[in-house]
């Protein structure tokens, strides 16, 4: 007994578990994640029509409408997109920590402070780097593109009426991710992972969102 104690004190442990009992059975990934904002009626019109149409300037390969890369600095000046920028920033830390450690297969997502201090990162260091606004038209769309180097980026759908396309992502294993243009929701997701919203899929005129990166540094 007293020489199988001394053998197991000699394995290499990791979180108080022997290395060489883990399994390398990868967890299931988190591919996007989404919130929803319940103030967005309060900041709907403000965003759609007197930010983002205001400052549409050029077409993106797609046929879709986009303003300068840099709305996230007109916070200060603008009340709804001072409220956007809350709301954002309030769920950075919860979707840290569901990117980071992934789940298990039928597990529920990570609550807000779950593991924090044991990620390994300093969870205050994410900041958005990049922010703009986007309008579809019926049947434009954005083609195939990713973020990189960006570390995760985001779509809020502003305004999506019926008909409205979904935005695509794609998996690692050629599979994609159809995510429903849902009215107030925030879709975080892997900035270096490609994505597209299609143009045949875009049934509805006056698709309107807010697209972002974010960094980390």
């Amino acid at each position: 007994m007293a020489a199988s104690n001394e053998v197991k004190s000699q394995r290499i442990m990791e979180q108080g578990v022997p290395v060489d009992d883990l399994s390398f059975q990868h967890k299931t990934e988190c591919l996007y994640l989404q919130c929803d904002n319940p103030n967005h009626s309060e900041i709907k019109d403000e965003l759609e029509r007197n930010i983002i149409k205001n400052l549409i300037e050029r077409p993106v390969k797609g046929n879709s409408k986009r303003t300068p890369w840099d709305l996230h600095q007109i916070e200060q000046d603008n009340p709804a997109m001072q409220k956007f920028m809350h709301f954002l920033n309030d769920k950075m830390l919860e979707v840290c920590v569901n990117f980071a450690c992934g789940r298990f297969e039928n597990q529920k997502y990570w609550r807000r402070g779950d593991l924090i201090g044991s990620l390994g990162f300093d969870t205050t260091k994410f900041y958005v780097a990049e922010c703009w606004g986007i309008t579809y038209a019926k049947h434009t769309g954005v083609v195939t593109h990713c973020h990189f180097p960006y570390i995760l980026s985001f779509s809020y759908n502003v305004n999506t009426p019926k008909g409205s396309a979904p935005l695509i992502i794609d998996n690692i294993d050629g599979s994609s991710e159809y995510v429903e243009a849902k009215e107030g929701s925030l879709t975080v997701f892997l900035g270096p992972r490609f994505h597209r919203v299609e143009p045949k899929d875009q049934e509805a005129e006056g698709r309107c969102c807010l697209v972002g990166n974010i960094g980390y540094g």
